[in-house]
C-alpha cells in the first residue's frame, strides 16, 4: 500500500481529483491546490496554487509537460517552470473537469454551469460551447 500524505494540513482535506502522468512515473492531485507527486518516491515535487481556490479537476497533457486544473476557470501550467501558461474563462460556474485532446491542440472543459467547453490551446480562443 502506497500513501500520498500531505492534503491533509488544511482545511479542504479531501482530494477531489487523481491523474498519471502520461510515463507514469508522476502522479497529480486536485485539493486546496493541485500537487505533482513524485511516484515512485512519494514525495510532492510541485504545488501549483490557484489563487487560494480548490482544485476539482486535473489532467496531463499527452507529452507530460503541461497539467491542467480546473477551479472557478481552467488553467494549463507549464511543468518545467510551475507557471500559469494559460487561462480559460468563460463559464458561469466552476470548472469539474478538464481533458486534453489526444494530440495536445485543444483543452475541454466542463462546469457546474451544465455547459462544455472546447478551447484551441495556440490561441486560447473557444472553439465550440455545448449545454450538457
Amino acid at each position: 500500500m502506497a500513501r500520498l500524505d500531505g492534503h491533509g494540513d488544511s482545511i479542504n482535506r479531501h482530494v477531489t481529483s487523481i491523474a498519471f502522468s502520461p510515463d507514469g512515473k508522476s502522479l497529480a492531485t486536485g485539493s486546496e491546490a493541485a500537487r505533482i507527486w513524485d511516484f515512485e518516491t512519494r514525495q510532492e515535487t510541485a504545488r501549483l496554487e490557484d489563487d487560494g481556490r480548490p482544485v476539482f479537476s486535473v489532467a496531463f497533457s499527452p507529452d507530460g509537460k503541461c497539467l491542467a486544473t480546473g477551479s472557478e476557470v481552467a488553467r494549463v501550467w507549464d511543468l518545467a517552470t510551475g507557471r500559469e501558461a494559460a487561462r480559460f474563462e468563460g463559464h458561469r460556474r466552476r470548472v469539474t473537469r478538464v481533458a486534453f485532446s489526444p494530440e495536445g491542440t485543444r483543452l475541454a472543459t466542463g462546469s457546474d454551469d451544465a455547459t462544455a467547453r472546447l478551447w484551441d490551446l495556440a490561441t486560447g480562443q473557444e472553439t465550440s460551447s455545448r449545454a450538457i
